[in-house]
């Protein structure tokens, strides 16, 4: 896990492609990589480096990795699981490969497949990648973006890191906002990908590649998406039931948290009492009996799965360690806002910082998480909704085609909105698992188009069912953009590598091929993921879905919401947002403590605001180490 950073081309912008820029990036990120930081200049027009969290390999130095002749250079960001089988093949092939870790394999695995060579990782990075010979440098996206990869593109000049922060950098920073950012950060509570909140500055989407030619051509390629859904199941629609697809499952699971478990470092679970969690330690626990248990304790007994979850750790031999939780004030929300890097209006942060912050504490390195379960298995009530929309379409259709029934369809009653729901497109109420301002309008602002990422996915997903389609816009959008983020900033904020075996494309691959019926059905979500979690652990299988819940209107009722009214009424931020301030007024107005929909509008604004407040250049001291510009292995 590492922080990489770099300039490709100058395009009249002085000196600032040359390395030392780059390893001021790397300071800035000095937090994603405790275990050493390098730089490498290859020319005027390219220089990159990284700062590393040392997981595998932990003797080597920490990059950029080279080709034996060093005509191929890397630095790379994230884990690649399957590293000691490709290393193995391509030391067969008569490569040398330099160094023990994992990013080592990446400039031979070019030389042997070029680009096709991503296709062959099993894993989560982003990655770039300059090819000396052709002068052109690709910058790679995982498939599920586990890994962020950004890109702040000028006339001539693309400058890219890990975070969107290390272009604090640079004395031109930041660059203007993006008003119609503001507006679909409010709608989803996150920005979504290629979008950011700065205009020139873009995410590569996750599954994507940028190449960039040395005459400054830019292709952007995506070379992963889903699969098509099968009708009936799996070996191409040949019915396979619920006991042999649970089968599959489980013998998929067994492999990929083998692979998840690789590394030198000491490894801990964020353990709940739920079955997604559960089934990653009930997996590993034979394999790393040492591994460490966090639970987080709750804000009170309706939030609490402790009791749960230290029965389960205790049944299978582990250590569990109680993590209290305690609300946050204005100082720590505005340092949780730094380090999200983007505005995020998701109030789980905090809770799973106070968690992160403990496991490094108690000594860990590496931690296994149950994020995307949900997402790959349907375990949100919308993807129940989208089912029951489907049942709709039907009658909707039928009663659309009639003047008597287009006219009822449109009168307004609850139930004639229900049915003109499952006739919309499934994009028209897409807004994530975290909607927000699904009417931006109410705090005055204009409403705004969904993002042209968002409209071209809706249009390439429509002909598939629409709980397919739900289960794709969360895990290509909603999972990079909120979930992963978090992951990934505060995991990174505090040396620590989240890995998520629930997003092994491999296994995402497989259950989005399944029908609906073999993830929804009657009162249960996740079906066939808890028919094979039942094989071994019954008790597991029959946990309800609880979430990871805050008691933010509790937070923002008795001691928040005075102080984030200061914070919206500064008039920089006014400005920022165009908000009404009578509406942002009322909404705080309206807050209540026991939770309503009022405390997730105003901790949405509150935390885009102090992200705004905290943007300003870092420029910092140059303590990066240079590696030779043409370095040969023996």
């Amino acid at each position: 896990m590492c922080g990489i950073a770099g300039v490709v081309g100058t395009g009249g912008h002085g000196d600032l492609g040359t390395g030392p820029s780059v390893a001021a990036m790397l300071e800035v990120m000095r937090h994603r990589g405790p275990d050493g930081s390098r730089w490498w200049q290859g020319s005027r027009r390219v220089a990159m480096g990284v700062t590393r969290l040392a997981i595998q390999g932990t003797g080597d130095p920490p990059g950029p990795y080279f080709s034996e002749a060093g005509d191929v250079v890397v630095v790379f960001n994230g884990e690649i699981y399957n590293h000691a089988a490709l290393r193995q093949e391509l030391e067969l092939a008569g490569h040398r490969i330099g160094g023990l870790g994992d990013g080592a394999i990446l400039p031979h695995l070019y030389q042997e497949y070029g680009i096709g060579m991503v296709d062959r990782l099993v894993g989560m990075f982003a990655i770039a990648l300059y090819d000396v010979a052709r002068d052109r440098c690709y910058l790679i996206r995982d498939r599920l973006g586990i890994k962020p990869l950004y890109v702040w593109s000028l006339p001539g000049q693309w400058r890219f890191a890990s975070e969107l922060k290390a272009f604090r950098a640079f004395a031109d920073f930041p660059p203007r906002l993006r008003p119609e950012g503001v507006a679909h950060y409010l709608a989803y509570r996150f920005v979504p990908a290629p979008e950011t909140m700065l205009f020139g500055v873009e995410k590569v989407l996750p599954g994507w590649y940028w190449q960039i030619d040395r005459d400054g051509e830019v292709q952007r390629r995506r070379w992963w998406t889903l699969p098509e859904p099968e009708a009936k199941g799996h070996r191409s629609g040949a019915g396979l039931g619920m006991d042999e697809a649970a089968e599959e499952l489980a013998a998929l699971w067994r492999t990929v948290v083998r692979d998840h478990l690789v590394g030198e470092r000491r490894m801990g679970i964020f353990l709940s009492g739920g079955i997604d969690s559960g089934w990653i330690a009930a997996e590993a626990a034979p394999a790393r009996p040492k591994a460490v248990i966090l639970e987080a304790s709750a804000f009170g007994p309706e939030y609490d799965e402790a009791d749960e979850a230290l029965a389960l750790a205790k049944s299978l031999g582990l250590a569990a360690m109680l993590v209290p939780l305690t609300p946050p004030d204005l100082d720590d929300l505005s340092a949780l806002a730094d380090m999200l890097d983007e505005p995020l209006g998701d109030p789980t942060v905090w809770s799973f910082a106070q968690v992160a912050a403990a496991a490094r504490e108690a000594g860990l390195t590496v931690m296994l998480s149950g994020e995307g379960a949900d997402e790959v298995f349907a375990g949100y009530p919308h993807y129940g909704e989208a089912l029951w929309l489907s049942w709709l379409e039907r009658p909707a259709a039928w009663l659309a085609g009639h003047p008597l029934g287009r006219r009822w369809l449109h009168s307004g009653r609850a139930g004639a909105r229900r049915l003109a729901r499952a006739i919309d497109q499934a994009n028209l109420s897409y807004y994530g698992v975290g909607v927000t301002f699904p009417n931006p309008a109410e705090v005055g602002l204009d409403p705004v188009p969904p993002p042209p990422a968002v409209q071209t996915a809706a249009l390439e997903w429509q002909n598939r069912s629409r709980l397919h389609q739900m289960l794709a816009f969360d895990l290509q959008w909603y999972l990079a953009d909120d979930a992963l983020l978090k992951c990934d900033r505060v995991g990174m904020a505090h040396h620590l590598e989240v890995r998520v075996p629930y997003l092994d494309h491999r296994l995402v691959e497989w259950a989005y091929r399944l029908p609906a019926p073999f993830l929804r059905g009657g009162r249960w979500d996740k079906r066939v993921l808890r028919r094979a979690v039942a094989r071994s652990w019954p008790a597991l299988a029959r946990r309800p879905k609880r979430g990871f819940p805050t008691p933010l209107g509790r937070w923002l009722a008795e001691t928040l919401a005075p102080t984030a009214l200061e914070v919206l009424r500064d008039p920089a931020v006014v400005h920022l947002g165009g908000f009404e301030w009578r509406a942002v007024e009322q909404l705080a107005a309206s807050v209540r403590p026991q939770g309503s929909q009022a405390g997730r509008k105003l901790y949405a604004l509150l935390m885009l605001a102090l992200w705004w407040q905290g943007l300003k250049p870092t420029v910092r001291p140059h303590r990066v180490e240079r590696v030779p510009p043409a370095p040969r292995l023996p």
